[in-house]
């Protein structure tokens, strides 16, 4: 229903038991208030280690009663991310490090649609670090939702070494060494 029709309700109680009733009359006016209602959440991986890809899902639609009109999502990268990629048909500004997407009208409880993002988290990124990031959606009228802020913690680095003896037969003599070989190197070697 469009915004302010007036709803006329009335209600009668009669008696038809041949008990002496007096007819009550009740009447309810009921103004229509029908608003789009913008729902936007978003999620992200927790943890990662310096240099590793981030990615963020945005989740969104209009749980109101009324057409939300040019909806616009925006999600907002931190200084300490790279962008990468994004779904769907989107617009990066490398200054404004920003992605907008122009989803367009949303009906009234839309089916939630979603568009997702991939960062990379700075190499030089200390122990114990946090990306913050952020998303928004707004639409016609001064509608406005913020997303909850995902935070992404910076895993500390780590090195694996593994050491393996070999035995060596020579001579008739038994002798060992051992090897050691690095598996993995993961972050930042500052």
């Amino acid at each position: 229903m469009e915004n302010g029709i007036t709803l006329f309700n009335q209600g009668e109680i009669t008696c038809g038991e041949g008990v002496a009733a007096s007819v009550a009359v009740d009447a309810i006016t009921v103004m229509v208030e029908s608003a789009p209602v913008l729902s936007l959440e978003k999620l992200g991986d927790v943890e990662v280690m310096p240099g590793e890809l981030i990615h963020y899902a945005l989740a969104y639609n209009n749980i109101g009663n009324m057409i939300a009109r040019n909806v616009v999502l925006t999600d907002s990268l931190s200084d300490l991310e790279t962008f990468v990629s994004a779904s769907g048909n989107y617009a990066y500004n490398a200054t404004s490090r920003r992605i907008t997407w122009e989803v367009g009208d949303l009906s009234p409880l839309s089916i939630p649609d979603s568009v997702y993002v991939t960062a990379r988290a700075q190499i030089d990124l200390p122990n114990g670090a946090q990306i913050f990031n952020n998303a928004y959606a707004s639409a016609d009228g001064d509608l406005f939702t913020a997303a909850q802020y995902v935070t992404t913690n910076i895993l500390p680095l780590r090195l694996n070494l593994t050491a393996i003896p070999n035995r060596i037969l020579g001579n008739g003599l038994d002798s060992s060494f051992v090897v050691a070989q690095v598996l993995s190197f993961l972050g930042n070697p500052a």
